[in-house]
């Protein structure tokens, strides 16, 4: 039960198997939820960048609005872009027809600011159903979770370290664009890139990952 805290797909896999919980080709995929912010995202574009790694941004539809050119500044530089519903609201206590048009809203604008409509979609605090994800799939979107979760969001880099002895060689890990880890989040990012390349382990990009 322990390990579940940090690595919900050992059970996650079984019961929900259209979801995609890790990795494939046994590389790490880096993901980012709540994106775009307008104090932490070029922060970390550059750490990114340094690192040579590339990420899955799933990005809120409201934040989008609000950030100008962020989200297409975030497609430029390489990286794909996920859904991450409108408003970040738990889509668990929707009708049907809210789901839908959280999803559908933000689809439309990714694809307004970046000419791509997204492929993925992770729902707001990784909270969802069965029929959640079956209208995702129905507006074309396959249903991404993870394989870890860093805890970033409290703002402990030894936290943070401390998620990193259960990763493997398939992980889907994510980590915030969000304001409450803008004190450590290049630190995390740094700190993973260590461990990966420490352990003989490989970062991937998002369509090689998520095959």
């Amino acid at each position: 039960m322990f390990r579940l805290k940090y690595d919900p797909s050992a059970i996650g896999k079984f019961i929900f198997p259209n979801v995609t919980w890790r990795s494939s080709a046994n590389k790490i995929l880096l993901t980012f939820d709540d994106s775009p912010n307008k104090h932490i995202t070029e922060r970390i574009l550059k750490t990114l960048e340094k690192n040579n790694i590339t990420a899955l941004f799933f990005c809120i539809g409201r934040n989008i609005e609000q950030t100008g050119s962020l989200v297409s500044e975030i497609s430029t530089a390489g990286h794909c872009i996920g859904n991450h519903g409108y408003t970040h609201i738990n889509l668990r206590k929707c009708a049907i027809n809210q789901v839908k048009d959280e999803i559908n809203k933000t689809s439309q604008l990714i694809a307004e600011k970046t000419g791509k409509s997204p492929r993925f979609f992770r729902p707001p605090f990784g909270r969802f159903n069965r029929e959640i994800i079956s209208t995702a799939a129905e507006i074309g979107l396959k249903t991404i979770l993870w394989t870890l979760i860093t805890y970033d969001y409290k703002n402990d880099i030894n936290l943070v370290k401390f998620t990193f002895r259960f990763i493997r060689d398939n992980a889907i890990i994510v980590l915030h664009d969000n304001i409450k880890n803008a004190d450590i989040i290049c630190d995390s990012i740094n700190l993973l890139y260590e461990y990966i390349q420490k352990n003989n382990l490989q970062f991937g990009i998002p369509r090689e990952c998520l095959k």
